[in-house]
């Protein structure tokens, strides 16, 4: 059972996150210093929207670093085409503030981890992850059911499965142009306080917070590969939405409609 002096032990190490972002150019939209483009990753993203025809979205990055809150901002935008969200199926169970949302809730949730592994079975996954001891995964369905420009939440482990698959042209991927946002805290105790806030102060959440902590490190060394690098900072989470936004009218110009 993890204590909160555990915790504090298991603080990330922001170190790599900084040296990673040194070799991404700042990109400036609005006041905030906040947006980072991986200038290897835009090249690629300007050989596939020659004869890409339609935009999708990978919102991902480390737990707590406020990813639904950032996907369910995009989604009450007024967009022409407008955002869709692409449900992740997942075993976990829904957390208390998600049990009242009905249709609208940001999963499809699996009974059981059984019912899960099924489903990689009968190869219904885009993609797959355990995290944080639980199953998440991509149906294809949900993809191909979404409209506009879809937005698939995910880990930065299945957003790396995810771009290898944009990659090689796999199954509905061929015609997308697919942009990928790592959305980064703005420190570490901004972090914690996230996680703290969601988990709450019993020893079950002590050893949940614990257990993101600890896969921070790894979550980060996967940032590389990504499009964009964002900073969601405490109480600017429209400057976030902005920054993104920005980024994806700029491409969606450049797709052949």
């Amino acid at each position: 059972m993890s204590t909160s002096k555990e915790i504090r032990d298991r603080e990330p190490d922001f170190s790599n996150a900084i040296e990673i972002l040194s070799r991404y150019r700042f990109v400036q939209v609005g006041q905030n210093n906040i947006l980072y483009a991986n200038l290897e990753r835009n090249s690629q993203l300007e050989d596939r929207a020659r004869t890409a025809q339609n935009l999708a979205l990978i919102i991902t990055g480390p737990s707590g670093v406020g990813k639904d809150a950032v996907v369910n901002k995009l989604l009450s935008l007024d967009t022409n085409p407008p955002f869709s969200r692409v449900k992740t199926a997942t075993s976990r169970k829904p957390r208390d503030e998600e049990k009242g949302l009905g249709k609208v809730r940001p999963y499809f949730y699996i009974p059981g981890p059984t019912e899960f592994i099924a489903m990689v079975e009968e190869g219904k996954l885009i993609e797959y992850v355990s995290y944080g001891g639980n199953y998440y995964g991509l149906p294809w369905r949900n993809f191909r059911k979404a409209h506009g420009i879809p937005i698939i939440r995910v880990d930065p482990k299945g957003a790396e499965t995810l771009m290898t698959k944009w990659q090689n042209r796999e199954n509905l991927f061929s015609n997308y142009l697919l942009l990928e946002f790592f959305i980064l805290p703005e420190s570490k105790n901004s972090l914690i306080s996230c996680l703290r806030n969601r988990e709450g102060f019993n020893a079950g959440a002590n050893e949940m917070i614990a257990r993101r902590l600890a896969e921070f490190s790894s979550d980060i060394s996967r940032m590389p590969t990504t499009s964009y690098a964002v900073i969601n900072k405490y109480g600017y989470l429209n400057e976030t939405v902005q920054a993104i936004t920005h980024i994806a009218n700029l491409w969606q110009g450049e797709l052949i409609i």
